[in-house]
């Protein structure tokens, strides 16, 4: 059911609250069930998280679903949102999140072939803060998956990503990965740029290079960890088997651990573990 919640005074101030609106249709047009919104017409009375003196309209959630002419690949519907999306009076202006969702637009080149999913807006007192641009790349053959990517901005920092949802295969390479987190950033008031990895790689010679948490940025700070399971034989004399690599050289921190173990069975040496 609808929640209404009003109150007005009697020189006619005004505050009301709407939300859990059912869904509606018109046009081809469909407002999605869920949507919450506030008009304010009060002095005193706001919305948490505006201002008391603040008057306009608040539109908390909204997802409107656009008519099949801006359908997507597959029939993929396309939907507009907006998220804390206000119009008020005076230097408030208008502000919020609004974003396009949907596999609206698709291209292709040299095999690749891009999807975008998501475009972004933020707003506030008028003005551009910030934006996010997001898709899929499918990659040609031989090899097989697609890529998550992204590109956004809010305040003074530029976020690029990449991404996997499942495993991306390299036929060729005999290798497998996943990659959990891959981001480079951008500060622009600091004016440093950080590289950002989390990733499993797999492979029949090498077995899983597991990378956890690695970091490099252009003041030439770097810090991660490493973790093999497969051991490397030399010339079947000598196996060295590393577990774990850590390091770190930022911000006054410095340090590096190494974990593993060798074996010599030429000269009886089974195995010998341990770790600096």
């Amino acid at each position: 059911p609808v929640s209404f919640y009003a109150e007005m005074n009697t020189k006619g101030d005004f505050y009301g609250e709407v939300s859990d609106v059912p869904e509606i249709a018109v046009a081809g047009f469909k407002l999605n069930e869920g949507t919450s919104f506030a008009i304010d017409l009060h002095p005193t009375k706001s919305d948490k998280g505006m201002a008391d003196d603040w008057q306009g309209l608040l539109i908390r959630q909204a997802n409107l679903q656009l008519p099949q002419i801006f359908n997507g690949r597959e029939g993929a519907p396309s939907t507009l949102s907006v998220t804390d999306f206000y119009i008020g009076t005076a230097d408030a202006g208008f502000g919020g999140k609004v974003a396009l969702k949907g596999k609206f637009f698709t291209f292709g080149y040299a095999g690749y072939e891009f999807q975008a999913d998501e475009v972004s807006l933020t707003f506030e007192k008028s003005e551009l803060k910030g934006g996010a641009f997001a898709g899929q790349v499918a990659l040609p053959a031989p090899m097989e998956g697609k890529l998550r990517v992204g590109i956004s901005k809010e305040g003074d920092e530029w976020k690029a990503s990449v991404g996997t949802d499942n495993p991306v295969s390299l036929p060729r390479l005999q290798t497998v990965f996943t990659l959990r987190k891959g981001e480079i950033i951008y500060d622009e008031k600091e004016s440093v740029a950080t590289l950002k990895l989390d990733t499993v790689i797999s492979s029949s010679k090498f077995g899983d290079i597991d990378i956890n948490g690695f970091e490099f940025n252009s003041k030439g700070e770097v810090k991660g960890e490493f973790n093999f399971n497969k051991a490397i034989t030399f010339n079947n004399r000598l196996t060295v088997e590393v577990n774990q690599v850590k390091f770190v050289a930022m911000e006054g921190e410095y340090g590096l651990s190494l974990t593993g173990g060798f074996m010599i069975p030429s000269i009886g040496i089974d195995k010998l573990k341990g770790s600096i």
